[in-house]
């Protein structure tokens, strides 16, 4: 009978037919009015399963009871059968046990891997149990503790097995499924069309006459160069030429009546004319010692002060006037997030003052060779042009884009960076 039973619970499927399985069988094997299976969670009883009743209702008040008794017969409860008796029971079981059970009560433990009890097995009848009759009921306790070991060890081959082919299906569908790359990088908006304001000749700077930020029209002056030595250089050249113009004049009169004052006016007027040219140009540069905007625009200036007292070369830049009707973003993806970048790709721009408020432009061009963005990251530098111009968007705002590069399979998309960090770490 036993072997029988056995035989049947390694063909249940689940755990709720194993159940039903035992309490009914067990019914057949060891006479009583009815057999109950408890498991036992976290300390807490639950009656799972009841002989010849197909579903329990936990509201019913012999299983309440029972769940009661269990919970509180727990910690009495060792590996050997154990029988209830009415003086350990609390004062509300024990009154209400001749109204729901039968005065016999035998609960059988099972115990899992921890040592912990799993489930408790009860036979419920008038008379009490003989020592034979609990050896088959703790069999019985046995063989469902196995059984329900076993069905274990199907669930979680079963579940390897369903997570293996998932795996498999997920990574084909990975493979198969197109998205579009993109990386993350620093944006900053810049002005499209600017003048680059440079020193015409050394000197050294006087004053800085605008401040970063304010808007100048054509004509306003920016800055100044010191003019104490131009004003002197201007002097000395205008007395060079009237002593050259003297010098002219006179060999010119001489060279009616002297041959040699006559090969001499030719020379003295290339010297004339030297020393008149080197006044126009020390009158040239004192006239452009004050720099004036040429277009109006927004002056973009770094620390105007450190500039007042510093000597400067020709050519060498000092602040620049951006129009800022006409805007583009400068955009610095990092090298170790870069990706094939094509003129004409989207990207999407999100400002820290407005990051709900995405502008979309397009790749104009961008750097081959990487160098320190704002933030001091070595990057590469996007020029985005937007085929719209943005509204209220000001010069100089930052925030971060996220460039769109060529379509790669969700595969590669998402172990890009593992994959890139073995290549590198290994040499592969």
């Amino acid at each position: 009978m036993i072997e029988g039973l056995l035989a049947r619970a390694a063909q249940t499927k689940s755990l709720k037919e194993l159940s039903l399985l035992v309490v009914n069988e067990a019914r057949a094997l060891v006479a009583c009015e009815h057999c109950t299976l408890v498991q036992i969670s976290h300390q807490t009883a639950k009656v799972a399963a009841i002989s010849h009743v197909p579903v329990v209702d936990r509201t019913v008040p012999f299983v309440q009871w029972l769940e009661s008794v269990c919970s509180e017969q727990l910690e009495r409860m060792g590996p050997e059968p154990f029988v209830v008796n009415v003086a350990n029971l609390s004062e509300g079981l024990a009154t209400d046990w001749n109204d729901l059970c039968p005065p016999t009560l035998l609960l059988i433990p099972t115990f899992g891997p921890n040592g912990s009890i799993k489930a408790v097995l009860g036979f419920a009848r008038h008379d009490p149990f003989s020592h034979g009759e609990m050896g088959v009921a703790q069999t019985i306790g046995s063989v469902w503790a196995l059984a329900t070991r076993n069905q274990g060890e199907r669930r979680v081959k079963w579940r390897g097995l369903v997570s293996i082919v998932a795996l498999v299906v997920l990574l084909g569908m990975a493979s198969v499924i197109q998205v579009p790359m993109t990386v993350l990088g620093e944006a900053q908006i810049e002005a499209e069309q600017s003048q680059i304001v440079t020193v015409p000749f050394d000197g050294i700077i006087a004053d800085v006459i605008i401040d970063d930020g304010v808007s100048v029209t054509v004509g306003d002056p920016l800055f100044s160069l010191e003019k104490s030595q131009l004003e002197a250089d201007l002097e000395v050249s205008v007395q060079a030429a009237e002593v050259a113009k003297a010098d002219f004049n006179r060999v010119q009169k001489q060279g009616f009546r002297d041959a040699e004052a006559r090969r001499a006016v030719a020379s003295k007027e290339a010297e004339y004319r030297l020393r008149v040219l080197e006044t126009q140009i020390a009158e040239d540069r004192l006239s452009r010692s004050q720099i004036s905007a040429e277009r109006a625009g927004i002056v973009r200036l770094e620390e105007s002060e450190s500039w007042i007292g510093r000597p400067v070369r020709a050519g060498q830049r000092i602040l620049e006037i951006s129009d800022p009707s006409s805007i583009e973003s400068a955009v610095f993806v990092p090298v170790k997030d870069a990706v094939a970048l094509k003129v004409g790709n989207t990207v999407r721009i999100f400002l820290d003052d407005r990051p709900d408020e995405p502008i979309e432009g397009q790749i104009a061009s961008f750097s081959y060779a990487p160098k320190p963005s704002p933030l001091n990251v070595m990057s590469y530098e996007v020029s985005v042009r937007f085929p719209e111009q943005p509204i209220n968007v000001g010069l100089g705002v930052r925030g971060s884009a996220r460039v769109y590069s060529d379509d790669v399979s969700l595969l590669y998309y998402l172990f890009r960076r593992p994959l890139l960090f073995v290549v590198q770490r290994l040499g592969i």
